[in-house]
């Protein structure tokens, strides 16, 4: 019992620094064998309706209390970053864009179901439409707002009118639909991010503003500007995905007239997820092309160096001390050397770029050998 006492904080510090999906996947089983173990007494659109109500709960739940043990037993690193806010907020966004929708989908799915059993004269026409209309609908209202949960602090207007106006300037050079700038006040955390919407919002955190020249900031928006004609093609494909899985669910679902409820009830949830694991597939492929093509923007609009320097700031600011690909984002090293081939530039501009950097903000050693000035050029050479 001591043993376990000593080593639990430990372990639900290691499972939200590293297992996010982990804490997504078990409870979502968990709740999945739970609703499908319920007795048959209970109609499938209330069990259904169920589901979709506790997907996105005890995720939420899970990775708010080892998030919680992982901020109490850490030994600065995150504490010197966040205050104790930011930090269950940042960490708590990241699942709940995940499971928020799908959850939202599933009860209104079982709340239809439910409405159908209830009148049995509307027909599987009616139901097809109305279910194609509610989630249409529940994506258009709810997406921009659930990734606006990702921004942390408080979003105020952006203070800077001159930037401001060269931004909008900006803006109009590249045909993009920008209404709204914000800076994201982060107060007592060291948070330095960037951000877009498709309504046509854009914004930054103080601490990166705070450190960015103003070339270094227009590069830095145009790269969330060209975000902004992006919007369409991923909500496009979100509905889509959606709407698929539903329907391929629904559908799946009729069994329940040759088979026990239960089974076609988990037979539907597996296809639906099949079919949201292929969209999500081709949306992560979509968002690596969209970064791309944003920093291509960057680079023809304002420039190449101003994002390079940019981007190391972000890296120092945010304390990233490994230099690795993610499923959306290409290394420092990567990105930094596709950016000067863009930019025309030397070879060795990569490593004066970093050189210069460290010294002006001070941070030599900050980052890891993998990410020195000395590993970056001869990885260019």
């Amino acid at each position: 019992m001591p043993w376990i006492c000593l080593r639990g904080p430990l372990v639900a510090a290691q499972a939200a620094r590293r297992w996010t999906l982990f804490n997504l996947a078990v409870p979502t089983a968990c709740w999945v064998i739970a609703c499908l173990s319920v007795p048959q007494k209970l109609p499938p659109s209330i069990l259904l309706g169920l589901l979709g109500l506790g997907l996105p709960v005890l995720p939420l739940l899970a990775q708010f209390g080892v998030a919680h043990q992982l901020y109490r037993w850490d030994q600065g690193v995150m504490k010197q970053r966040f205050s104790r806010p930011d930090f269950m907020h940042q960490i708590l966004s990241r699942i709940g864009v995940i499971v928020s929708p799908p959850g939202l989908a599933l009860g209104i799915l079982g709340a239809i179901g439910t409405l159908v059993v209830s009148w049995p004269d509307v027909q599987s026409v009616s139901l097809s439409l109305l279910v194609l209309f509610a989630l249409v609908g529940l994506w258009t209202l709810m997406w921009n707002s659930l990734r606006e949960l990702g921004v942390p602090g408080k979003m105020m207007p952006f203070p800077l009118d001159a930037w401001s106006d060269d931004l909008f300037r900006l803006a109009a050079r590249m045909q993009a639909p920008l209404r709204t700038i914000f800076l994201s006040q982060t107060q007592q955390s060291r948070i330095a991010g960037a951000y877009s919407f498709g309504s046509g919002k854009v914004g930054l955190t103080d601490t990166l503003l705070a450190h960015l020249e103003h070339e270094e900031f227009l590069a830095v928006m145009a790269h969330e500007l060209r975000h902004l004609t992006h919007a369409r093609e991923t909500v496009r494909l979100l509905i889509a995905g959606t709407i698929s899985s539903t329907l391929v669910g629904l559908a799946a679902f009729q069994l329940q007239h040759l088979v026990p409820s239960a089974l076609a009830g988990a037979v539907a949830f597996a296809l639906m997820m099949f079919v949201a694991a292929f969209f999500l597939r081709r949306l992560v492929g979509i968002k690596q092309r969209h970064e791309d093509e944003a920093d291509d923007a960057a680079v023809a609009f304002v420039g190449a160096l101003p994002l390079m320097q940019a981007l190391v700031k972000v890296y120092i600011l945010n304390d990233i001390r490994r230099d690795r690909r993610t499923t959306r984002y290409r290394s420092l090293n990567g990105r930094l050397q596709r950016l000067a081939k863009l930019g025309r530039l030397p070879d060795e501009s990569v490593e004066r770029v970093v050189r210069r950097v460290h010294l002006q903000m001070g941070a030599e050693g900050r980052l890891d050998e993998r990410m020195s000035p000395t590993s970056l050029s001869l990885a260019s050479a």
